[in-house]
C-alpha cells in the first residue's frame, strides 16, 4: 500500500533524514521519502505487518507530527514566514545595540567598563535568546530522541557561547582570575538571528511556490450550471459526478474533462496546451478543465471530475515534482543525517587538541565554540531542497513543468529542443498578411467579405474582418441565407448572388481540383488560406498567419549557440 502522510515540525534536512531512517528501518515498510519543503511523507508499507497508526506513533515519537495527508487542510495551512520575521526584527532590535556594547570598543567609541559592560551584553543577548527559544525546544527534543538536527546544533552552539561568556563574567565580578577576557556573547545572539533568516528566507520561497500551484487551482469556478432529469440547476464544483450534463456558456471555464453532447462553440486551450488560437468544438469533440468557451454554447458529458481531470493531474504533478528529491539533494540529505554528530564531535577533538597542546583552557574553548558557531547555518541541509522548490515554481510560472526533482537535475543535459510555433515562436495573434485579387473590384470584394464574416466569430473571421476595415471602405450590406458549415466555413446571398468564404473544402466541387500557383506559394510559407469564391470561380484569396516574436530568432541563435538541436511543431500547412 502507498499513501501520503502530513508531517510537522521539521526544521532541516537532518530532521526529514532520522524519519526515514527509522521508518526504513520498520518490519513491513519497503520505502519512505521524507520532503522537508512540502512537510509530507511518501511510505509503501504492507499494512498486514505495520499498520498505518504504527507509522504515524513512530513519526510522533521522534517528536514530530504527523497525519494521513489531506489536500484541502494542507492548502489552508497558514505559511510561518510572517512569525519568523518578526522573530528576526526583534532579534536585530536587540542584537544591533549588543553589537555597540561588543565591539564598539575596538573602533574607539565610549563603553562602560568590563563588570557593566558584561551584565549588559549578558541581558541583551538572553533577550535574543528567549525571542528564539523554538530553537531550544527543538533541538533539545531531538536531541533526547536521538535524532540530531540542525536545531541541536544552533542551539548548542548559542548555548555553549552564552554558558562560557556567563561564567567568564561571573568569575570576573568575584575578582577569579580567567583564562581569557575573550566574550561570546554576540555569537550566540547572532546566529540565531541569522538562523531566523534563513528560515523566514526559505519559508518565503515555499510560500511564493504554493502561490504559483494556487494559480493553476484558482482556474477552476467554484460553481457549475448543471442539468439533471431536465431541470438546470447550480452545483458546487465539489459537486459534479461522472455523468453529469453540464452546461457550459459564453465565457466560461469548462470545469472538468469530458465530451460535447450539443452545441458548438470556440474554445480557448492556452492554458493547458498554450496554443492561443481558440479550436472549434461540436458534438462528439471532446474538452478538458481549464479550457475557456470563447464565444458559443454548449453542453457536456462529465467523464473525468476530481483528481482525475487533466488540470488537476498537472496541480498534482507540479506539487509531486517540489516534493521530490533529485539524486543531488539524496546526496546533501546522508550528510545532513550524520552532519550534526560529525560537528559535535569536531568540536570536542578541537577543544582536547588545543587543550592538551597548548594548556589553555581559554583558548580551547575559543576553537571549540568557533567549531559549533561555524557549522550552525545548516546550508547544506536547505540549499538544495529550497531551489528544487523555487525552480519548479518559478518554471510553473513561465508554464515550464518538471515531471519531478530527477528531471530538473537532468536538464543541464538537454542536446535537442522542440519548440511549438503558435504562440511560441510567434505572437498568437494571426492576421491577413497577403490578400491576392483574382475577380472584380478590390473595394467590392472585400465589402462582400466584411458582411459574410460580420456574421460569424470564428477568430479567422476576426482576422478577414479586420484587414477588409483597414484597406476597404466598408459600406452595409445585408447577407441572406447565411450558413456557418462546421469545419469548411461561412455562406450567405449577397445582392442575390451566392458566395462562400471558408477553405478548400468550402469550394464548389470543380473548383475544388484547381489550385493557384499563389495558393501553393502561401501554403508552402505555412499560412492559413481561405477562399472567397462563388458557384464558378474564386473572387479572392486570403492568406493568414502569425508573426514571430521580436524575441524568437535570438532565443534559436542563443540554443543553437550552446550546441543544442533545435526543431519545430506545428500543425500548420
Amino acid at each position: 500500500m502507498k499513501e501520503k502522510f502530513s508531517v510537522t515540525g521539521m526544521t532541516c534536512s537532518a530532521c526529514s533524514a532520522g524519519i526515514e531512517r527509522v521508518l526504513n528501518k520498520k518490519e513491513g515498510v519497503d520505502f519512505c521519502e521524507v520532503s522537508l519543503m512540502a512537510e509530507s511523507m511518501q511510505i509503501e508499507y504492507d499494512p498486514k505487518k505495520i499498520k498505518r497508526e504504527d507509522i504515524v506513533a513512530a513519526v510522533q515519537s521522534l517528536g514530530y507530527g504527523a497525519s494521513l495527508y489531506d489536500e484541502k487542510l494542507s492548502a489552508q495551512k497558514k505559511p510561518k514566514a510572517n512569525k519568523l520575521l518578526v522573530r528576526f526584527v526583534l532579534s536585530m532590535a536587540f542584537l544591533l545595540p549588543l553589537m555597540y556594547f561588543s565591539m564598539g570598543g575596538m573602533l574607539g567609541a565610549p563603553v562602560p567598563p568590563f563588570e557593566v559592560n558584561a551584565w549588559i551584553q549578558a541581558a541583551l543577548s538572553a533577550a535574543v535568546i528567549g525571542i528564539n527559544y523554538a530553537f531550544f525546544a527543538s533541538g533539545t527534543k531531538a536531541l533526547i530522541k536521538k535524532v540530531p538536527n540542525m536545531d541541536t546544533l544552533v542551539a548548542l552552539g548559542s548555548a555553549v557561547s552564552y554558558g562560557y561568556s556567563l561564567t567568564l563574567t561571573i568569575l570576573r565580578v568575584c575578582a577569579v582570575e580567567v583564562p581569557s577576557d575573550h566574550l561570546f556573547y554576540e555569537s550566540a545572539a547572532m546566529i540565531l538571528a541569522l538562523v531566523t533568516l534563513g528560515k523566514w528566507l526559505e519559508e518565503k520561497s515555499k510560500r511564493k511556490t504554493g502561490e504559483e500551484v494556487e494559480k493553476l487551482i484558482g482556474m477552476m469556478p467554484s460553481t457549475v450550471l448543471v442539468e439533471r432529469n431536465g431541470v438546470e440547476t447550480t452545483i458546487e464544483f465539489s459537486e459534479i459526478v461522472v455523468g453529469d450534463i453540464l452546461i457550459v456558456k459564453n465565457g466560461d471555464f469548462i470545469p472538468v474533462d469530458g465530451k460535447v453532447v450539443e452545441g458548438h462553440a470556440f474554445v480557448n486551450r492556452a492554458a493547458i496546451t498554450g496554443e492561443s488560437l481558440p479550436v472549434e468544438v461540436a458534438e462528439g469533440d471532446n474538452v478538458t478543465s481549464a479550457d475557456i468557451v470563447v464565444s458559443g454554447y454548449i453542453k457536456m458529458l462529465a467523464e473525468k471530475v476530481g483528481v482525475d481531470t487533466t488540470l488537476s493531474q498537472i496541480v498534482k504533478m507540479v506539487k509531486e515534482a517540489g516534493a521530490s528529491k533529485a539524486p543531488i539533494q539524496k546526496i546533501a540529505d546522508k550528510i545532513a543525517g550524520v552532519f550534526v554528530p560529525a560537528v559535535l564531535l569536531i568540536a570536542v577533538f578541537t577543544f582536547v587538541l588545543w587543550w592538551a597542546l597548548g594548556g589553555d583552557v581559554g583558548v580551547a574553548a575559543n576553537y571549540a565554540i568557533s567549531v559549533l558557531v561555524i557549522s550552525c547555518p545548516c546550508s547544506l541541509g536547505l540549499a538544495t531542497p529550497v531551489a528544487i522548490m523555487a525552480a519548479t515554481g518559478k518554471g510553473m510560472s513561465l508554464g515550464v513543468l518538471y515531471k519531478d526533482a530527477e528531471a530538473l537535475q537532468k536538464a543541464k543535459e538537454i542536446n535537442c529542443v522542440l519548440l511549438d510555433k503558435t504562440a511560441t515562436l510567434t505572437i498568437g495573434k494571426p492576421k491577413v498578411t497577403d490578400f491576392y485579387l483574382m475577380a472584380g473590384d478590390e473595394q467590392e470584394v472585400l465589402n462582400i467579405a466584411y458582411a459574410i464574416e460580420s456574421q460569424s466569430n470564428h477568430p479567422i473571421a476576426e482576422c478577414v474582418k479586420a484587414y477588409a476595415s483597414e484597406h476597404a471602405t466598408i459600406l452595409k450590406k445585408n447577407v441572406e441565407e447565411y450558413k456557418y458549415e462546421i469545419g469548411e466555413g461561412a455562406c450567405g446571398t449577397i445582392d442575390g448572388k451566392a458566395y462562400r468564404l471558408g477553405n478548400r473544402k468550402s469550394l464548389a466541387e470543380k473548383l475544388r481540383k484547381v489550385a493557384s500557383k499563389k495558393e501553393k506559394e502561401y501554403e508552402t510559407a505555412g499560412k492559413t488560406v481561405v477562399f472567397l469564391s462563388t458557384t464558378d470561380k474564386i473572387v479572392a484569396i486570403f492568406a493568414i498567419a502569425d508573426e514571430l516574436k521580436e524575441t524568437s530568432k535570438d532565443v534559436v541563435s542563443s540554443l543553437k549557440e550552446r550546441d543544442i538541436k533545435v526543431g519545430m511543431l506545428t500543425g500548420d500547412n
